[in-house]
């Protein structure tokens, strides 16, 4: 998989990010999966929530806090991510903007056109490692950020990009708060 998003850079799946939509992208390259009806899927800006997002980058730019970037999405009325789409996110309230919700999108590296592949690692708390039937009962499981060095990225272009290069990477110079483990800023900078 990492070669497929290094080399590739294919949309492995999951739920598209905030400011983005699935769009077919012709037959899956494995003669397989396509005689199953498997097909290929990119990710194409979502006319509308795409504009929040440039806006959102935009803003912090401008030198807005992330903070205050939350405050005025929510006073604009702007539905949040989970608001949305519900039918994906029917476990968040979908109730406002959060400075989180705002940092997690100013620290996507996806909108700049990349498809990125772990950055979180998942612990399913198997007893016997590989046998998710084995969990210690009552168990959740649970994520943690890899460090960005194990994150795998795919050339600039797989995607339509909602932010340049040198701007997405001028935020992250600016984002102090951001830690060097999981790229989300935890307050305001």
């Amino acid at each position: 998989m990492a070669a497929q998003v290094r080399t590739q850079g294919r949309h492995l799946g999951g739920r598209p990010p905030y400011g983005y939509q699935l769009a077919d992208a012709g037959p899956h390259p494995n003669v397989q999966h396509a005689q199953w009806g498997r097909r290929l899927h990119r990710l194409d800006p979502d006319p509308d929530s795409a504009p929040h997002v440039r806006w959102i980058f935009a803003q912090r730019l401008a030198g807005h806090s992330t903070a205050g970037i939350a405050r005025t999405l929510n006073a604009l009325g702007i539905p949040p991510p989970s608001a949305h789409d519900r039918t994906r996110n029917p476990h968040r309230s979908g109730a406002a903007w959060t400075l989180r919700t705002v940092a997690a999108i100013l620290a996507n590296p996806r909108y700049t056109g990349r498809q990125v592949w772990k950055r979180q690692s998942i612990d399913h708390h198997e007893t016997r490692p590989g046998d998710k039937t084995s969990r210690l009962p009552g168990s959740k499981p649970t994520r943690t950020w890899n460090p960005r060095d194990q994150w795998e990225i795919s050339p600039p272009g797989t995607h339509p990009a909602l932010v340049s290069d040198a701007d997405f990477l001028r935020i992250q110079r600016t984002t102090a708060l951001a830690t060097p483990h999981d790229g989300t800023s935890t307050g305001t900078a």
